[in-house]
């Protein structure tokens, strides 16, 4: 190989690798976003399975506001 090809060969790695870098940085940032979507859902559930378990029932329309 000689200089050139080595040199276009570096280049295209690194190309390479920051399209993957960018690729994992935008899944990351997209699921970071579910989750925030979800988090009111998880504490809505979460309150409701300790109504369960304390005995006080579930009143479904008392706990869908926050």
């Amino acid at each position: 190989m000689d200089a050139n090809n080595i040199l276009l060969f570096i280049f295209g790695q690194l190309v390479t690798g920051a399209a993957i870098w960018g690729g994992i940085r935008v899944d990351l940032r997209n699921m970071h976003t579910r989750l925030d979507e979800y988090g009111g859902d998880v504490r809505r559930a979460h309150r409701r399975i300790d109504d369960i378990l304390n005995g006080r029932g579930h009143n479904r329309e008392s706990h869908d506001n926050g």
